[in-house]
């Protein structure tokens, strides 16, 4: 899922910070070999411009100072290649060293200025000024060590300068000096800022790309594992990616569907006009839900359930299709309307079987109870009377019984009318009695 931009740059803020203390001490490092071989360069020319100015105790004691720094510098450089320290041990080590060379270099220029001439003199500060200003681009990383540099080599000066004459360009040279140190640490802070900047950007940039490889990853990983077909097409209907469960739903693998038109792979000929239809509902922003039949690539026609919307996020018109095979849920359907359709059939038999039998039994029945009525219009003894009665009585019954079952064939037929019919009690209760009396005897 997405994170918030802000939560993620929070959260990344230590790792971040890290960074840039790691990139600050590799370009410090890196600048190394360069910078110890430049001063020793510098110190050495410097010697040979002064050479005969200046006592030769000076000129080897400053040399050496010069070098020995430089040397002390590379020596523990390349200690710390051999060894495993941490980010804050190392920036001490660099600002001890560099702090070091610019004693050297700063202590070295105060003694020679006193024994040389105006212009040799300006000639050193040139050399001075050069290093800083070098500085500003070696020690662009490290706010500390190019303070380091900028006061061991620059404040020991004005005391040279004063030493050698309080004349008005002695008093000037220090005022310069000042001024040189001001701009280059303004100068220094910007670039420094500059860096941070340059390597948080790009720290936050590489987080970020981890992050957005992360977020693609999981989408693609949950679209590739998602048991529903899913398909993106372009804008002119060409498929750009499938998952497994399309490929596995209509047999084509990935290579063979992307790039190729989605009518010609699984739209039937027939229904490509419907399909063009559902294209258009959702270019218009509708959400598409369908029950359509589409073909695999064996040919065979397979009833799926179309889910279909336009991606909002994207400006290429692309649409995302989801497939769903509903062919078992309509195979279901088709035997469930088929058993519904037997059921009704076989009711439908046992009705008009019922009904018939009904009318069959009912018309020999209306025929006894004709005899019966004409042989108790007779003279009969009082015996023969009571059994006629109780045939009549059961056939009656029986009539009725049928009637019954009529009237049930009427309930299936939705056909049965209600009627309210008065009757006598006692007389229905001594007919069910007398029909029972046989048995009961």
């Amino acid at each position: 899922m997405s994170r918030d931009p802000a939560a993620l740059a929070a959260e990344e803020a230590p790792r971040v910070e890290a960074e840039v203390r790691r990139a600050a001490l590799r370009q410090l490092l890196a600048g190394g070999p360069l910078a110890e071989a430049l001063h020793v360069v510098l110190v050495l020319v410097v010697a040979a411009l002064v050479w005969d100015s200046l006592p030769l105790a000076v000129t080897i004691g400053w040399v050496g100072a010069v070098a020995a720094a430089a040397a002390l510098r590379t020596w523990w450089r390349l200690g710390l290649s051999q060894r495993t320290a941490s980010p804050e041990e190392a920036l001490r080590g660099v600002r001890l060293t560099v702090a070091g060379v610019g004693l050297a270099w700063g202590f070295g220029a105060a003694a020679a200025i006193p024994a040389l001439g105006l212009d040799d003199a300006a000639l050193i500060l040139v050399v001075l000024a050069g290093i800083v200003a070098g500085a500003t681009g070696t020690l662009v990383g490290d706010r500390r060590s190019f303070l380091y540099l900028l006061l061991t080599v620059l404040a020991p000066v004005p005391v040279g300068l004063l030493l050698h004459g309080h004349t008005r360009p002695h008093l000037l040279a220090v005022a310069l000096i000042a001024m040189f140190a001001w701009g280059m640490d303004r100068v220094h802070r910007r670039a420094h800022r500059t860096f941070a900047e340059r390597v948080r950007a790009a720290a936050l940039l590489e987080r970020s790309t981890q992050e957005l490889a992360r977020q693609h990853a999981y989408l693609d990983a949950l679209i590739a594992s998602t048991p529903v077909a899913i398909a993106v097409l372009d804008d002119q209907r060409a498929v750009r990616s499938v998952n497994a469960a399309f490929e596995g739903l209509f047999g084509y693998a990935a290579a063979e569907v992307v790039g190729a038109g989605i009518d010609g792979l699984i739209v039937p000929e027939s229904l490509r006009p419907e399909s063009s239809d559902l294209e258009t509902r959702v270019r218009r922003g509708e959400t598409v839900r369908v029950e359509v039949e589409r073909m695999r690539k064996d040919g065979r026609r397979i009833q799926v359930r179309l889910s279909a919307a336009a991606v909002k996020a994207a400006a290429d018109g692309a649409l995302v299709a989801l497939y769903e095979d509903i062919s078992e849920r309509k195979a279901a359907e088709a035997a469930m309307r088929e058993a519904r359709d037997l059921a009704e059939r076989v009711a439908r038999a046992r009705s008009a079987f019922l009904a018939n039998m009904s009318h069959e039994i009912r018309t020999p029945m209306n025929a006894v109870l004709g005899f019966v009525e004409l042989v108790l219009d007779t003279e009969l003894a009082p015996e023969q009377r009571r059994a006629l009665e109780l045939v009549r009585t059961s056939s009656e019954a029986l009539l009725t019984i049928l009637n019954d079952i009529l009237d049930y064939s009427k309930i299936e037929a939705e056909h049965l009318e209600l009627e309210s019919i008065p009757f006598d009690l006692p007389k229905v209760v001594h007919a069910t009695a007398t029909l029972l009396a046989v048995r009961a005897r």
